[in-house]
């Protein structure tokens, strides 16, 4: 049953907060609403992400990042009873303010407990105890892991940064975004594009994480298909130029950037034929 929860005007500006994801504190504040008055939820990740992103189709392949995340930042403890998977939430009186709390129904963490692989579990919806087969466990692993992923060049490009940089999260999170449709030669791409643009910030702290980078689609700023995903239908770059000299706008479903930028590819033939110079220009009437 859903609870109640309050959110702390200082929240945004913890530091500790700070240090994870956009998406890991969406899910740390939404498991606080499924949490009992100890601060004890069920763990299954398949489960949480029915219940908690109920309209998110990507969410079963990406929470297990997120309460990784949780959990390496100390935000979280997951631990296992009875075959059953159970999350604690650190420091939860700190977080909420309990009048009245009923007794949990839920198992305490125990030392010993604590869950050192996270599995992945066969069920979305399955409460209750469950029995794992070494042939049942094989046949739910859907990690991309089997098939190349092009993740290793994108790792090799990405620009080196001063503090920690897992590769884990980021490599779940580039799988999970080429499974949805982005093409990985464009993230490659992307990133290559990004270390050339920031030099200077190569080896500091100002370098995101690389999973930070592909959870907040940094790629769109150095992308020539640049595209969120779901955001509409590819053009052809005869179609981008037709509309570009009609309305004067560039797409940004259009194959490549905008005329006269890096990373337009589009002939000075075709920009001529509409009326263009090959800065995106409209040419005097004479030489159109």
């Amino acid at each position: 049953m859903g609870r109640i929860r309050t959110i702390k005007p200082e929240f945004p500006q913890s530091e500790t907060v700070g240090k994870l994801s956009r998406d890991a504190r969406l899910l740390f504040i939404q498991l606080w609403t499924i949490a009992d008055d100890a601060g004890r939820a069920r763990a299954a990740s398949r489960m949480l992400a029915s219940l908690l992103y109920p309209y998110d189709d990507d969410a079963p392949a990406l929470i297990e990042f997120w309460l990784g995340e949780l959990e390496q930042n100390g935000m979280i403890r997951r631990y296992v009873v009875d075959g059953n998977a159970y999350l604690e939430i650190v420091k939860w009186l700190d977080h909420q303010k309990i009048d009245r709390p009923s007794a949990s129904k839920l198992p305490a963490f125990v030392d010993g407990s604590q869950i050192l692989a996270s599995p992945r579990e066969p069920s979305t919806t399955d409460l209750g105890p469950r029995t794992r087969t070494k042939d049942h466990s094989s046949a739910v692993d859907d990690r991309p892991a089997r098939e190349p992923s092009r993740f290793d060049e994108f790792w090799q490009a990405y620009p080196r940064r001063d503090g920690d940089n897992p590769r884990k999260p980021a490599e779940t999170k580039f799988n999970a975004l080429v499974k949805s449709g982005l093409d990985p030669a464009m993230l490659i791409d992307a990133i290559r594009k990004y270390a050339g643009a920031n030099v200077s910030k190569i080896g500091t702290p100002y370098i995101p994480q690389a999973s930070t980078w592909l959870n907040q689609q940094r790629w769109s700023d150095h992308a020539a298909v640049a595209p969120s995903i779901g955001a509409g239908p590819a053009m052809t770059l005869e179609q981008a130029v037709a509309q570009y000299a009609k309305l004067g706008t560039w797409s940004r479903h259009a194959p490549c950037t905008e005329p006269g930028t890096l990373g337009c590819n589009a002939p000075a033939e075709l920009l001529a034929r509409y009326g263009l110079d090959p800065d995106g220009r409209k040419l005097p009437r004479e030489a159109a």
